[in-house]
């Protein structure tokens, strides 16, 4: 009788929990079907029991908006504690630039988007936007652009960060030549190559591969380590050729990296540089290697990456 006592509150506890996500889980149902009273009344109902879900409120707030219950929905957003998260704080502008909107009040709108962008607003912002009339003012406006494009900052921001697109010019689909007359001609074709950036740009990845009867593949991983303030590329080659490059050097169109690495023997440096020409989109990479502590360099590898079109 005793353990049937110490498990009640358990219970209660447990089937308090149930009842409150299952409130929730009733309004996104009913949200979807458009009910949006019944939604209103599932959120309210839950919201009693969790007032501090501040995610939640916005989405109550989204049911309000299609209620045409504007104030209350602006009532609503005051109230959440927007210190808590720059992402709450982000959608509670959207959505206070939304109510101002249907307002017709456009600049004070304008204000809270902008407020928005600056906390982090991302890409499915601008879907959003795309996708609802109450929109169209500011889609229309002439800020509009920067506005997306500081959305754009907002989600990707490797794709603006002038460090890691150092290497920009790297990406693309080669053909690979080398030379048989010391650097005059680039005439025999020994590779294919592959650069592409990852989603995002924060990463460039490379898929090298030479020509049959040679089966050497070499795989490279170039990023911005923003800890140590380096472009570092990773390479490995199926010979087990293993170097961890950083950026030594750089200009317009050109890269110059360097990977040391300890040896039974001493010492290995291996200079890698990169030199693209923009006139005939063609890459010229020239490695080479020093066992001496950079007193003296012997070339390791000459190619002229000409540039083709995908597979």
């Amino acid at each position: 009788m005793k353990k049937i006592i110490l498990l009640m509150p358990l219970l209660q506890f447990i089937n308090l929990s149930y009842c409150q996500d299952n409130d929730r889980s009733d309004a996104l149902a009913a949200m979807q079907k458009k009910e949006y009273a019944t939604a209103e009344m599932k959120f309210k109902s839950y919201l009693s029991k969790n007032p501090e879900d501040d995610a939640t409120k916005t989405t109550l707030v989204v049911v309000l908006i299609n209620e045409s219950k504007i104030d209350e929905a602006m009532k609503t957003l005051d109230e959440i504690d927007t210190k808590k998260s720059s992402s709450i704080t982000a959608e509670v502008n959207f959505l206070m630039s939304k109510c101002y909107l249907l307002r017709n009040d456009k600049a004070t709108a304008m204000k809270f988007l902008n407020e928005s962008v600056q906390n982090g607003a991302r890409s499915y912002y601008i879907q959003r936007m795309k996708n609802d009339k109450t929109f169209e003012p500011v889609l229309n406006d002439a800020s509009y652009p920067s506005i997306e494009e500081k959305i754009l900052k907002n989600t990707y921001p490797c794709m603006y960060d002038p460090n890691i697109n150092e290497l920009a010019f790297f990406v693309g689909y080669w053909n690979v030549f080398v030379s048989n007359d010391g650097g005059k001609n680039y005439t025999t074709k020994v590779a294919v190559d592959s650069v592409i950036r990852s989603m995002g740009g924060c990463s460039i990845i490379e898929y090298f591969n030479m020509m049959p009867p040679n089966n050497f593949q070499g795989r490279s991983f170039t990023f911005y380590d923003s800890t140590a303030k380096k472009v570092r590329h990773n390479w490995a080659g199926s010979g087990g050729d293993i170097y961890n490059y950083e950026v030594i050097n750089s200009g317009p169109n050109m890269v110059q990296l360097l990977a040391i690495n300890k040896t039974a023997t001493g010492t290995h440096q291996r200079k890698f540089t990169m030199t693209f020409n923009p006139a005939d989109s063609t890459l010229h990479q020239h490695i080479e290697n020093s066992f001496d502590e950079g007193k003296t360099w012997n070339p390791a590898w000459d190619a002229l990456f000409v540039k083709k079109e995908k597979d």
